[in-house]
């Protein structure tokens, strides 16, 4: 009946949709110039955004914060490249790089960190691969050196 093709096979099945279904895996999610989300973003591959949130962004893999971009909220993430606004907490398990048009006020944590000349950052930076360390506590919670 519906989804079935003349062969018996069905057509959410076929090879042409497991290949669209693949080639969009591992792709980059964009929040673009003129959006503003409120609240909690999260995803589990990579992030640009463009736009302005309002709230926590955890990103499991690379997120980019464009020239035109603002998150106001913690931040987590696998790497981070940023050439906008972060004012927020941030921690970043691999590399964060910032751009000169970067602009960041918060408490950085961080594996590593690189920085153009004429970023503008405020407040405290811990980089290092200690600085990322998580810590365990006594209710079965772990942090990163919260």
């Amino acid at each position: 009946m519906f989804g079935k093709k003349k062969n018996g096979s069905s057509a959410i099945g076929n090879s042409s949709n497991n290949l669209e279904e693949t080639s969009f895996q591992n792709q980059t999610s964009v929040i673009t110039q003129g959006t503003r989300i409120e609240g909690k973003v999260q995803s589990s591959d990579s992030l640009r955004i463009d736009g302005h949130i309002i709230g926590e962004v955890n990103c499991k893999n690379k997120l980019v914060i464009g020239a035109t971009g603002k998150i106001e909220g913690d931040v987590r993430a696998g790497d981070c490249n940023s050439s906008g606004t972060i004012e927020g907490n941030t921690t970043v398990a691999g590399n964060m790089n910032f751009a000169a048009t970067a602009k960041f006020k918060g408490i950085l944590k961080a594996a590593n960190m690189n920085m153009e000349l004429g970023a503008q950052c405020t407040g405290e930076m811990l980089v290092g691969p200690k600085s990322n360390t998580p810590t365990p506590r006594k209710d079965g919670i772990t942090t990163v050196n919260s």
